[in-house]
């Protein structure tokens, strides 16, 4: 059985590589992968979004300004 702690550090570690993917997949895509909300990035992980989708949404926004 894990521990809190055990299952808290998969947890970021899952966080770290959903965001990583995401600014990769922008990147990849021309956009700016230093204007990526991470607020918003967290809240599409949240919401169950894959991680290429995250990226359209902040693609999306990019474009906007």
């Amino acid at each position: 059985m894990k521990s809190s702690e055990e299952r808290r550090q998969e947890r970021r570690q899952e966080e770290r590589n959903y965001e990583a993917d995401v600014y990769y997949d922008v990147w990849r895509s021309g956009g700016d992968p230093d204007r990526v909300d991470m607020e918003r990035v967290d809240e599409s992980h949240y919401q169950g979004l894959e991680h290429d989708e995250a990226a359209s949404v902040e693609l999306r926004h990019q474009n906007k300004a």
